[in-house]
């Protein structure tokens, strides 16, 4: 049978009487829901991407829960396009639909990211930004050629600043953990350039990837 929505929230909360904040409970419906939840995620995320201003606030773990509900990434990817169309994903969704195209391994949803990832390089020296760095973090937990040529393209032609550094910094990091020879020059550059802060370790962080 299919859920109601205060048995949704039921399930939600259930075993945390202090509440959630919004991030926590995104992730706890991700990891609860079964087949009894597919009509209501379905009718929440039609109803919340129908008006642009909704699409950020009103699809908190629906995208995640939406993935979970696929039985496979083209039976996911077929929603994505009907409900918001992915052709518009780089530049109009939230970081919660990259986090749900991030669930699977497919390259077609690393392309996905890749496109996001770009639009926000786009924007890198930008301190209002039009695009999320979402797409860019779920990048760089992939071990892919993409995510190699992305970071070397960022450490070799950003100008770091207070805009971008923790991307930047994020970037460096993956580098060094995936032992990334094609982003060398840039890890350099970041080393030469003191990409990170000292009082956060940062800095320090950035050396340790060129090791």
């Amino acid at each position: 049978d299919a859920i109601s929505i205060a048995d949704l929230s039921h399930h939600v909360t259930t075993n945390f009487p202090g509440g959630l904040d919004a991030e926590q409970a995104a992730t706890r419906l991700a990891a609860i829901v079964d087949d009894r939840f597919q009509p209501i995620v379905r009718e929440r995320l039609e109803r919340a991407t129908r008006h642009s201003e909704t699409r950020s606030r009103g699809a908190g773990g629906l995208w995640r829960s939406l993935a979970v509900l696929s039985p496979s990434f083209e039976a996911f990817y077929a929603e994505v396009e009907r409900i918001v169309g992915v052709d518009s994903v780089a530049t109009r969704s939230p970081r919660e639909l990259y986090r749900a195209f991030a669930a699977f391994s497919d390259p077609r949803a690393t392309a996905v990211l890749v496109a996001g990832a770009n639009a926000w390089f786009e924007q890198a020296d930008d301190w209002i930004r039009t695009v999320s760095d979402e797409p860019v973090l779920c990048l760089l937990s992939r071990d892919t050629l993409d995510t190699h040529e992305w970071v070397a393209m960022v450490l070799e032609r950003v100008a770091f600043s207070a805009a971008n550094w923790s991307v930047c910094v994020a970037a460096a990091v993956a580098a060094g953990r995936l032992e990334s020879k094609r982003a060398v020059r840039g890890l350099r550059r970041a080393a030469k350039e003191k990409l990170g802060r000292i009082e956060d370790e940062s800095r320090v962080r950035v050396l340790l990837s060129l090791v």
